[in-house]
């Protein structure tokens, strides 16, 4: 029997979050405020003014998987959140849902390579990031999210997968590091 988990990404636009997930959890569920704006055709449409709503959809989605599943009549063993969710506001409520129904909580963070300990490689690593990015997020968003990013309090008690960008022209492979704090 699959322990249950929840699958937290953390990460900029184009840093391999959704990739990432693709490869190593192709068939679980993923709750996205992506989805939100992919209209009937499957074309992504992003409209800064409904972000809310995205993120509300979101997590009622992840509220429902987690709490029954109509087809089945009982909760998902696996889900994923493939948000940004840099600031720790915007996934705590997700934290807070799988404690609750005793999930466990693997967060995966996509970070700049081990060796950005300047400004200019971090300018790369962020620009690598906008050129992959298919959301048309502007630079400077990006440059802002990086610099506001929060770090995971010790206290949260989850298991931290940190997933470094060292070859940024090849595919991802799971390089995490599990920490348990």
């Amino acid at each position: 029997i699959m322990e249950k988990t929840i699958h937290i990404m953390r990460g900029l636009p184009g840093s391999g979050k959704s990739t990432w997930l693709e490869q190593n959890y192709p068939n679980i569920p993923t709750c996205s405020a992506d989805h939100y704006f992919i209209d009937d055709e499957g074309i992504y449409r992003f409209n800064p003014r409904d972000l809310g709503f995205a993120h509300d959809e979101c997590f009622e989605t992840f509220v429902s998987l987690t709490t029954s599943n109509d087809y089945l009549r009982i909760p998902l063993e696996q889900i994923a959140i493939d948000n940004t969710n840099t600031k720790l506001w915007e996934f705590f409520g997700y934290v807070q849902v799988a404690r609750h129904l005793n999930y466990k909580i693997a967060i995966h963070q996509f970070k700049p390579p081990c060796q950005a300990r300047d400004d200019e490689e971090m300018r790369r690593y962020i620009n690598k990031c906008h050129q992959r990015c298919i959301h048309g997020v502007p630079i400077q968003t990006m440059f802002r999210m990086q610099r506001e990013s929060e770090k995971i309090p010790p206290h949260w008690d989850v298991e931290i997968h940190d997933h470094y960008d060292d070859d940024l022209s090849a595919s991802y492979s799971d390089g995490s590091a599990k920490l348990s704090h």
